[in-house]
């Protein structure tokens, strides 16, 4: 029976929170209390009033290494949520790029066939689940920049410990392609990478209360946009 049980790694990769059970009874009990007022009662909260947790600012030296497999834990629960209604899932945005400083929050893609789609049954179902839906109406602006937008729809988490935003965006939009498309091209391209880095803590330095919301207008996304497209061609990226 017991060789038949998940190990440590595995329980620790599902896990939110681990609580080491190493020292007192005392200090266990003084750990779950915590866990209970800090991070369970206001989750509940969040979910009963359907609030989203809003990210903190950018730390220009703030990197961790775990953010990878939080956004695999994300993508569980979204995916047992949504099931086939749910094109895909992807890890998007700044955390997904190894090393680069960000706002503690992940950005994660949700590909689905429409916007009505989106505005029907998922908007309860993302909400039960942990992920509100942020009120308002949100776009992404176009690459080149230029006139129109690219509609989406935007959730939040309701967990005060992990802030997230997850856009829900119809599969094969421009939208949805240029995310996937400046995330791999960043991946592959470590030059790039850098100069993003310090473009983020330019705007950072200069509008701190803005966080990572400034950065999205800046000229250098429309020449990273060109760079990106001409690396798909040479090497043959797809989605």
């Amino acid at each position: 029976r017991i060789a038949a049980q998940a190990d440590d790694a595995r329980r620790r990769a599902a896990a939110d929170v681990v609580l080491t059970n190493d020292g007192s009874l005392a200090d266990l009990h003084d750990a779950v209390d915590d866990l209970w007022r800090q991070r369970l009662l206001p989750y509940e909260d969040n979910l009963r009033e359907r609030r989203v947790v809003l990210p903190g600012r950018v730390d220009p030296a703030g990197t961790d290494a775990s953010w990878p497999e939080q956004y695999e834990r994300l993508a569980a629960r979204i995916r047992h949520t949504l099931g086939s209604d749910a094109l895909r899932i992807d890890h998007i945005g700044s955390t997904a790029l190894p090393g680069l400083a960000a706002q503690d929050v992940i950005d994660v893609q949700v590909a689905v066939r429409s916007l009505a789609d989106a505005d029907g049954a998922l908007v309860d179902r993302l909400a039960h689940a942990g992920f509100p839906r942020v009120p308002g109406h949100w776009w992404d602006d176009p690459r080149p920049a230029g006139s129109g937008r690219w509609e989406k729809r935007l959730h939040g988490s309701a967990d005060p410990a992990r802030p997230v935003r997850l856009h829900v965006r119809v599969a094969d939009s421009p939208g949805w392609r240029y995310a996937l498309l400046m995330r791999d091209h960043l991946r592959a391209d470590p030059d790039q990478r850098a100069a993003y880095l310090l473009l983020k803590r330019d705007l950072v330095d200069a509008a701190p209360e803005a966080g990572d919301s400034g950065t999205a207008r800046d000229p250098w996304f429309d020449e990273e946009y060109l760079r990106a497209e001409q690396w798909a061609e040479q090497t043959g990226w797809r989605p």
